[in-house]
C-alpha cells in the first residue's frame, strides 16, 4: 500500500482497518482516502474493487433478515 498523499505526516498501515473501511458501506474510517494499492499491484487494485462492492451487497442483506425485512426459514 501507498500513500495517497505522498506530502502528508506518515501514518501506521493497518489491514484491518483499511479492510473494514471497504467493506462497510455509509461509514467513513477515513482509511480509503490516505491508503490506496500501489499502481503495479493489479490484483490488489481488482480486490479492492470486489472486497467494496460484496460490502455494499451483503450488508443490506443482513441488516433485513436481522430487522425481519426478509424472511429467512431457519429463524422461525
Amino acid at each position: 500500500m501507498e500513500s495517497q498523499n505522498p506530502e502528508a505526516t506518515p501514518r501506521v498501515y493497518s489491514r484491518f482497518w483499511y479492510s473494514l473501511g471497504l467493506f462497510l458501506p455509509l461509514v467513513d474510517l477515513q482509511t480509503t482516502t490516505v491508503w490506496k494499492p500501489k499502481a503495479d499491484q493489479t490484483f490488489l487494485r481488482n480486490y479492492m474493487r470486489v472486497h467494496t462492492l460484496m460490502g455494499w451487497i451483503l450488508i443490506p442483506i443482513v441488516l433485513a433478515a436481522l430487522t425481519g425485512l426478509i424472511s429467512t426459514p431457519w429463524f422461525h
